[in-house]
């Protein structure tokens, strides 16, 4: 499952000389995948704000190429706001987090490096689409998470762990349980 935990920032190569600062990124070096597309976000008009939107299976990182927003982000039990307003540094959103950008300084650009080429298929619109779509995953994960537990045939405890890594529940099984 994708959590907020997941939406990391990654400081870019930046090279520094009294000229200037340059910073550069290479897909599959710097950033986990090949970029497949780019396209910034300017011209925001005071108060406004883009994305209102989540991806099935996009990944992408924003960086404030000039002035700053505010990236809202939302993975489907709970938000987090962040503030961008540095060029070599990159917020990765990955999919399945829903996310608003906001508070858009008077010139400021926002730039997204994309794992795929534009797909509307790949986009959820509407916010209760997604709070739908985070349930069925969830419940998918839950699934697939209790099959992996090993059932024993005997009277050894079975502990069942969560990718959390704490316990959730302990039973007991025996044979005549498993009829």
């Amino acid at each position: 499952m994708t959590t907020l935990a997941d939406c990391v920032t990654l400081t870019l190569p930046r090279v520094h000389d009294k000229r200037g600062d340059l910073s550069f990124i290479e897909g599959g070096h710097h950033i986990p995948f090949d970029i497949r597309r780019i396209y910034y976000v300017y011209n925001v008009a005071p108060g406004a704000s883009r994305g209102g939107h989540a991806h099935y299976s996009l990944h992408q990182y924003a960086i404030a190429i000039h002035g700053s927003f505010d990236m809202v982000m939302d993975d489907g039990r709970q938000k987090m706001r962040m503030h961008l307003n540095d060029p070599h540094q990159a917020l990765y959103i990955p999919p399945m987090i829903w996310h608003d950008l906001d508070n858009f300084s008077p010139g400021a650009v926002c730039m997204v490096l994309a794992s795929d080429i534009y797909e509307e298929a790949d986009y959820m619109r509407v916010y209760d689409d997604f709070l739908a779509e985070f349930a069925r995953r969830e419940t998918a994960w839950r699934q697939e998470w209790t099959e992996e537990i090993v059932l024993q045939h005997d009277t050894h405890p079975v502990t069942a762990l969560p990718r959390t890594g704490t316990p959730i529940e302990t039973a007991i099984l025996t044979d005549a349980s498993l009829n």
